[in-house]
């Protein structure tokens, strides 16, 4: 009991009880499906050879996988026998493409010859063969002649001017119509591109486009990036994928 006049007196402690515990952060880690994927097949299909190459694809959105790879049957100093193959799968289709590639390579030159059968879903097989050219990093050519229903021939040819290597000329034709682009490349960071489209069908007009192309690192002063290009021409190496239309 507190007397009278004792009040005054009396001294009160505040407790302030703070059972508040800051939670440990969890470190976010961005995780890339597709490299995953990719490392993934690697592991799986490759050899360990230094040739073989394998790459994946996911795609959530439209709920779909690709899977392509490339694997050395044979190998000499100047002579490569590859198989490539490719497998697309979606909700309603599935496509499949195998075939062998012949490349030989000597004093800056390289020749290829290929031959792929090529699977749709609900199609007959059809067989495509093609043929490469390169030399050096001035120019490179190529032919592909797909056997289906509507026959199809594609060529194409790439070259630079020596000494005026900001400049490359590509021109393509396909049973569609025929590409002439015109790319200027000085810089790593800039492209300008002039491309001509002359299509086949009379109800198609022919065009004329002028692209410009940037490629910027933000995380980089601007002026770092002014560097003459290093990669003006990409010639065809021994063990690239094929590029096809399939």
């Amino acid at each position: 009991m507190i007397k009278g006049g004792e009040l005054n007196d009396t001294q009160w402690n505040k407790f302030d009880f703070d059972f508040s515990k800051n939670s440990t952060e969890i470190k976010q880690e961005n995780v890339n499906i597709n490299d995953t994927f990719s490392v993934l097949l690697a592991d799986t299909l490759e050899n360990e050879n230094g040739i073989d190459s394998a790459v994946g694809d996911l795609d959530f959105k439209n709920e779909s996988f690709r899977i392509k790879s490339l694997n050395s049957v044979y190998e000499s100093d100047h002579f490569s026998l590859l198989f490539q193959k490719e497998l697309f799968m979606a909700q309603d289709t599935h496509n499949y493409s195998g075939g062998l590639i012949n490349r030989y390579e000597k004093d800056k030159f390289l020749f290829g010859l290929n031959s792929f059968v090529d699977k749709k879903k609900e199609e007959k097989d059809n067989a495509s063969f093609g043929t490469e050219l390169s030399y050096d990093d001035f120019v490179k050519a190529y032919s592909n002649y797909y056997a289906s229903n509507n026959t199809n021939l594609q060529i194409g040819m790439s070259f630079v001017i020596p000494n005026y290597e900001d400049f490359i000329f590509d021109m393509s034709k396909d049973s569609e119509k025929i590409n002439y682009q015109l790319s200027y490349h000085p810089y790593s960071i800039f492209t300008i591109r002039l491309l001509s489209r002359h299509f086949h069908q009379n109800n198609l007009d022919d065009d004329v486009n002028l692209q410009l192309g940037f490629s910027l690192n933000f995380d980089e002063k601007f002026s770092r990036q002014l560097n003459k290009s290093d990669n003006k021409f990409k010639d065809v190496n021994r063990y690239d994928f094929l590029q096809r239309n399939y």
